[in-house]
């Protein structure tokens, strides 16, 4: 995990959703030459799909739900 010293530029809107409940955010980096996210010619790498899924079933294992 790396916590960063500057928001993301994209995570204003997450803010005024943790205004109304309790929230977190993480993002899964795609390497740095990747382009970025609103550009048109992006295309999301989908190798990155099995890091994000752990994440959420470890989120979801450690709740305990």
């Amino acid at each position: 995990m790396v916590e960063l010293n500057t928001p993301f530029k994209w995570s204003e809107d997450f803010a005024h959703f943790t205004l109304k409940s309790k929230g977190a955010l993480f993002g899964i980096g795609s390497g740095v030459n990747q382009l970025t996210l609103h550009n048109p010619l992006y295309d999301f790498p989908d190798t990155i799909l099995d890091t994000g899924v752990q994440v959420w079933k470890e989120i979801y294992q450690q709740l305990n739900f």
